[in-house]
């Protein structure tokens, strides 16, 4: 809200791939079996998750881009316990909307 697309640079991505780790397989194990959630897991997907976005927003200042638009976060699990985050988005060019300007006309009437 408040800016305006200049320029649309095409789609950007991030990608980040890690393994699980055996101590996050062995707590995830535990959590399964006592029917509770995996902190240990849920850690290691924020940090893929965080590290896919960082790479993207690099990808997109590299465009030129200001901002990403319609971003999505794509999962993928591996053999050998390794896991996939993938961030996708369009890079754009944004600018500050000129609120005086737009509503010139309101101001004199």
């Amino acid at each position: 809200d408040g800016y305006e697309i200049q320029n649309y640079l095409g789609l950007v991505s991030g990608e980040v791939v890690m393994g699980t780790g055996f101590l996050s397989e062995f707590t995830a194990g535990v959590s399964d079996f006592f029917g509770a959630t995996s902190d240990s897991f849920a850690n290691k997907m924020e940090l893929a998750k965080q590290g896919a976005e960082k790479r993207m927003l690099k990808n997109s200042i590299i465009k030129g881009g200001n901002a990403i638009i319609g971003v999505t976060f794509n999962c993928i699990t591996f053999s050998n316990n390794m896991i996939a985050v993938s961030a996708n988005g369009t890079s754009v060019v944004i600018r500050k909307r000129d609120w005086l300007k737009e509503n010139a006309m309101a101001i004199v009437c």
